[in-house]
This record gives structure tokens, C-alpha cells and sequence, in this order.
């Protein structure tokens, strides 16, 4: 309670210097009497409020004048009303203005107005003095502003100037790398040139060693002359009954050649072509293998025309060549 009552003689001392008309009588006030008199309900204290509210708008005076001989309660919906315009209270809270609220919430509302007021010696706004204290203070800062070097830097900062709208979609400049030094460009070089023997050594083309030939197929002319010799074979006998004499799972009967030898021993003679047009294909892709791999300088006309000469001998696409 002591600190608010000191708090309240210091209002009260604010409001004494702005020469407030309903303390002139009462001042001065003991600490405990100026608490009384600015935080409980009384005419006095709503006359000094709505004197403070006055000077801080002063059209609001006309406004109270004309409800002086109305209700109490629509003089105090207006002094609430300004105090949330100044967002200092809400529209609805009665009892900061009629005095029934905490003591610190009123002294705090009360000091909150007079900062907003006019100094002392100020009419009040709209007043010819007002009016000329305002022009005042605004010439004196124009002229802070724009004749003083303060004020000059201010209005132009140092800043680069915005670069032109042609330049928004290129990429941002890039920055200097810097230059490697003599150890770490040989180290580079180094790895470099071990990398290089790496791959002359895996291909040919490059000049290492010959990569190995691929695997040969088997020979296939081995099997060419076995099939020619079970046709000769087959041609001198026939199968006459694989199972032996009704079916009783004997040996084979053999006979003399019947009418199915001759078609079966041409079947096989055109296998046998047949496999030898296979075997000269795995010779032709074996040589173009080799020509393809071999070094690179060789001239593409060279090569066409080895394997032009190479499947010379290929026979034409439609059946076995012919005897």
C-alpha cells in the first residue's frame, strides 16, 4: 500500500504542474490522501479524469458538455470508450473509470493518459500554440534530416544499386578457384597416367597386350562325318521291327533296305550339308571377331572387304549348298 500511495503523490504532482483545475484547491495531499483521492469514486476524481481525457482529445469536452445534466453512467461509457480507442482499457470496463478497480490499475490508467497528453504550457491540440509547437518540432527535424550529414546518409545508404532485369535469370558470377600447387598437380598427373597404363592394359586398341580370343566351338566337322557314316550305314539295312517279334521285347529285327532307307539317307547327307554351312559361319564370326578387335588404325574399307570375301563363300539364304 506505501508504494502505491508514493505512486499516487507522484501523479498527483504530474497533474498539479499540467495546472488540472479540480485539484487546485486540495493540493498539496499527503501520500495516503492523494491515493483516496485518485483511486475511490467521488465527483472530484471523475471531474479530473474527465479533464485529462479533455487534453488528450479535446473534442471529447464538447461531448461531456452536452451530457453534464444526462446519467453519470453515459459520461463514464465515454471516458472508457476513449480510453480503449487509446488501447489503454476495454470499451466495457466500468469500474477503471468510476474508480472501483485496483489502486495500481487505476494510477496506471490515470499515468498512461497524461503521457499521452500535452506537455505543459500546450493548449491542447487544435490550439493556435499547439498548432505552433507541432510546426515547430517538425521543422527542426526536417532540417536534422536533410541539411545535416547524419541525416543525408540516412536518405542515401551505401548500398550497390540493383542490377538491371536482364540479369535475373543469368547464373551468379563465379568465383576464382584458386590455383593448385606444385605437389598437389603432381599427385593429379600421377593418378592420371596410372589410370592410363590401367586401360592400355585392359584393351587392345589402345596398344597393350591382346585381350584373349573367346572360346572356339566345338568342331563340328567331326559330327559331319559320323552322321555320313551312319547314313552309309543305315542305307545297307532297315529297321523292321524295333521290338522284336510281336512286341515280346527282344532284339531288333534287321532287314535288307526297304522303301524308308532312301528318304532317311537323304534327310541325314542334308544334315550333314547343313552342318558344314554352320561350321563356315563360326569360322566367318571367329574372323570377324578378330578383325573387329584388332587395332584401330586399320581402315574401315579393309575390313568390309575382308568379310565381303569371307562370306563369299557362304551360300545363299534358301538351303544347303547345292553338290
Amino acid at each position: 500500500m506505501a508504494a502505491a500511495a508514493a505512486a499516487a503523490a507522484a501523479t498527483l504532482e504530474r497533474l498539479e504542474a499540467l495546472s488540472c483545475p479540480p485539484i487546485a484547491l486540495v493540493v498539496p495531499l499527503e501520500p495516503a490522501e492523494a491515493l483516496r483521492l485518485l483511486c475511490t469514486p467521488s465527483a472530484r476524481r471523475l471531474a479530473l479524469l474527465e479533464w485529462v481525457c479533455s487534453r488528450v482529445y479535446p473534442p471529447l469536452a464538447t461531448r461531456l458538455d452536452a451530457l453534464q445534466n444526462g446519467p453519470k453512467d453515459a459520461r463514464l461509457r465515454e471516458l472508457a470508450k476513449l480510453g480503449a480507442e487509446l488501447m489503454l482499457c476495454r470499451a466495457d470496463d466500468m469500474a477503471l473509470v468510476e474508480g472501483t478497480a485496483p489502486p495500481e490499475r487505476q494510477l496506471e490508467f490515470i499515468r498512461d493518459l497524461l503521457d499521452a497528453a500535452p506537455p505543459a504550457g500546450d493548449g491542447g491540440e487544435g490550439s493556435p500554440k499547439s498548432r505552433r509547437s507541432a510546426l515547430r518540432l517538425t521543422t527542426r527535424f526536417l532540417h536534422e534530416v536533410l541539411e545535416t550529414p547524419e541525416g543525408v546518409a540516412a536518405l542515401n545508404p551505401a548500398c550497390p544499386p540493383p542490377p538491371p532485369i536482364d540479369h535475373y535469370g543469368s547464373p551468379p558470377p563465379r568465383r576464382p578457384q584458386p590455383r593448385p600447387s606444385g605437389p598437389e598437380l603432381e599427385a593429379t598427373l600421377g593418378a592420371v597416367r596410372r589410370r592410363l597404363e590401367q586401360l592400355e592394359a585392359q584393351s587392345p586398341e589402345l596398344g597393350g597386350s591382346p585381350a584373349p580370343a573367346p572360346p572356339a566351338l566345338p568342331a563340328l566337322g567331326v559330327a559331319g562325318r559320323d552322321l555320313a557314316a551312319l547314313a552309309t550305314a543305315f542305307g545297307e539295312t532297315e529297321l523292321w521291327d524295333p521290338w522284336g517279334p510281336l512286341g515280346s521285347g527282344g532284339h531288333p529285327i534287321l532287314a535288307s533296305c526297304g522303301p524308308l532307307a532312301p528318304p532317311v539317307q537323304q534327310g541325314l547327307r542334308k544334315l550333314v550339308q547343313n552342318l558344314g554351312v554352320v561350321a563356315q559361319l563360326n569360322d566367318t564370326a571367329t574372323e570377324v571377331t578378330r578383325l573387329v578387335g584388332g587395332p584401330r588404325h586399320r581402315a574401315i574399307d579393309t575390313r568390309v572387304a575382308a568379310l565381303r570375301q569371307r562370306f563369299g563363300n557362304v551360300p545363299k539364304a534358301g538351303g544347303p549348298p547345292q553338290d
